[in-house]
This record gives structure tokens, sequence and C-alpha cells, in this order.
């Protein structure tokens, strides 16, 4: 189902929540790719690296953003200090970093999995 490396969790961590972000842009971000078509090429790079296959995971100990060739971001959730969250983002502000998910079908839904998990 998933068109991802296999997840590597860590000793007493379990996956809670796993979301495909979203591949179809909508009609907004398809506004933007044709007024920007006459720069072909930039407009095929942004498009190719703004639409690529990624799945958000949250676990029990952090939230993993997970592509084709495995986890490539990561936060732990105790280091979470801020949640910023839109219908279909969110920026987690971490102590030292932050990880940005775009694409995410319900991002509302998303924070509050986290939260709960936060809570534990």
């Amino acid at each position: 189902m998933y068109d991802h490396a296999p997840v590597v969790l860590r000793e007493g961590e379990q996956i809670v929540h796993a979301v495909h972000a979203r591949i179809a842009p909508t009609l907004t971000e398809l506004l933007v790719i044709v007024l920007c078509a006459p720069l072909a090429l930039v407009v095929w790079l942004f498009v190719h690296r703004t639409f690529r296959s990624a799945t958000y995971v949250i676990t029990t100990r952090r939230v993993l953003v997970v592509e084709k060739q495995g986890a490539c971001s990561e936060v732990a959730i105790k280091d979470i200090q801020r949640l910023r969250t839109f219908r279909g983002a969110m920026m987690i502000h971490a102590a030292e970093t932050r990880l940005w998910l775009p694409r995410l079908p319900d991002g509302w839904q998303f924070e509050t999995i986290l939260n709960r998990v936060r809570e534990l």
C-alpha cells in the first residue's frame, strides 16, 4: 500500500498514526502552475519537488516524514515547543529545528492526534 521504505522504530516505539500527503494539486496550486507556464523547466522542477510522494507518521516518540528512500526528516515529540496548523499543512517548532508538513489531508486532525500522543 505504501510506496516507501519501511520505518525503523526505536525500542519501545509504536506507530500511532500515518497519512499520505496529497499528491494532486489544489485549484490555487493549479492556477500558480498555469501562470508560471512560460518558465516550463522551472515549473516542472517545482511540481516534481512539491508533489513527491510522502507519508507523515506519528509514533509514540517522534513525528517522521517518510519518502521512497526512507525517513528524511523527524522531530522528537518531547522536543516540540509549538505547533502552527492550517487546514492542509502544519509547522512543528522543536527545540532546535522546524518540521514543515505540507499537503496534509486534514491538518487539524493530525494536530489532535499529535496532541493526544504528547499528553501520554
